[in-house]
């Protein structure tokens, strides 16, 4: 019965209902989880209104409970999905990687097919842990958090406007799902792993890849901006750019400064092996490499010179192994940021792990899960 109000309160009728079990069994079982401390129960005021007589409504207390974190990977243009089943109580949040399957269908339909099997899988693999309270999922791609969609997605090839991912989720699965874009569940995670902490009052996160993102975290909050797509460096416009990018518009940053077009314009595949050439003095290499920096500094620090951030976080992937990248786009970052800002205390370079997107997509649903309560002392 806690599992199925996990997903939010209902009404001893429609616990009759869901469960086939006689009204005398679900009056007592209520009334003892309610002795327990494992439910609340309360006058439901609207169904009153309507019927013209008293009905109550049974809340779940969860002391603890799971949740589902996951997230679209992209590598080299192959999708993975990621996901990882998290317990959070008061005082321990664990939260463990569980494996990846490769999408093979990348429409719509298919990630939602793919999301539902992940989390019955999940649920499945520890059948006597707490129920599953919310699901996180983190897309690269544009989310509508109102309305719980994919409002674009180049990278996924989508031509639907606004696919309604959130609903299809919870009507296939049955719990409450969560939407966040990949650059902003890494925030979170960044936000999650240093709660009560200064570090997390005001930083710059990039995220650079196939794509190419930056969230924005100013007094611990996410800047999402009045449409939720704030932090879209990848599509700024580069001066005398004219190639195509996956958005449909012409001279876009992600066009010269992402993992594609590294590869592109070395004419080779592997950017762990781009790096290591021009770590071991290829100047072919080294110029794209810091043609690339050059770029990305300087979209980086537009938003360095209008957010003011304490900390720059550079989600670089193989990148961070690159001493000419570096180094170029320190250089560059120097020289555009307005003289009187200073650079942020820190820049962090590091080897993207695409389990924090998942964490922080997990950290989303626990975040905006409602019903979950702190252990009575």
């Amino acid at each position: 019965m806690l599992a199925l109000l996990a997903g939010g309160p209902t009404t001893a009728p429609q616990l009759v209902k869901l469960t086939g079990y006689p009204r005398s069994t679900v009056h007592h079982a209520v009334n003892a989880l309610r002795a327990s401390g494992d439910v609340e129960v309360s006058n439901s005021s609207d169904d009153e209104e309507r019927s013209g007589h008293a009905t109550l409504r049974v809340s779940a207390i969860l002391t603890t409970a799971t949740f589902v974190g996951l997230s679209v990977v992209d590598k080299s243009g192959a999708k993975y999905l990621v996901a990882v089943r998290t317990t959070r109580s008061p005082n321990d949040t664990v939260l463990a990687p569980e494996g990846s399957i490769e999408l093979d269908d990348q429409s719509p339909e298919g990630l939602v097919i793919a999301v539902s099997e992940q989390v019955r899988r999940l649920t499945e693999a520890a059948p006597t842990a707490a129920p599953v309270a919310a699901v996180g999922l983190s897309v690269p791609a544009y989310v509508d958090h109102e309305a719980g969609t994919v409002a674009f997605s180049g990278r996924f090839g989508w031509e639907q406007q606004g696919a309604p991912i959130r609903s299809l989720l919870e009507e296939r699965i049955g719990l409450p799902v969560v939407l966040e874009m990949n650059v902003d569940a890494f925030a979170l995670k960044e936000i999650a792993a240093h709660a009560g902490s200064d570090l997390t009052d005001s930083f710059l996160l990039i995220l650079q890849g196939e794509g190419l993102g930056a969230s924005t975290v100013i007094e611990g909050g996410i800047l999402r901006g009045h449409s939720g797509r704030a932090g879209e460096l990848g599509h700024m416009k580069v001066a005398g750019l004219t190639d195509l990018c996956t958005c449909g518009a012409r001279g876009c940053l992600e066009e010269v400064a992402t993992y594609r077009s590294i590869r592109r314009l070395t004419g080779r595949r592997s950017i762990v092996r781009i790096v290591e050439d021009s770590n071991r003095g290829d100047e072919e290499s080294s110029i794209v490499l810091r043609a690339a920096a050059r770029e990305l500094a300087r979209g980086v620090g537009a938003f360095v010179n209008s957010t003011d951030p304490g900390r720059l976080i550079m989600e670089v992937g193989d990148l961070v192994a690159s001493f000419e990248f570096q180094r170029a786009f320190r250089q560059e970052l120097e020289d555009y940021v307005f003289p009187s800002q200073q650079l942020p205390n820190t820049i962090q370079w590091r080897g993207t792990d695409h389990n924090d997107a998942v964490r922080g997509a997990a950290w989303a649903a626990i975040s905006r899960f409602p019903r979950l309560k702190t252990l009575r002392a």
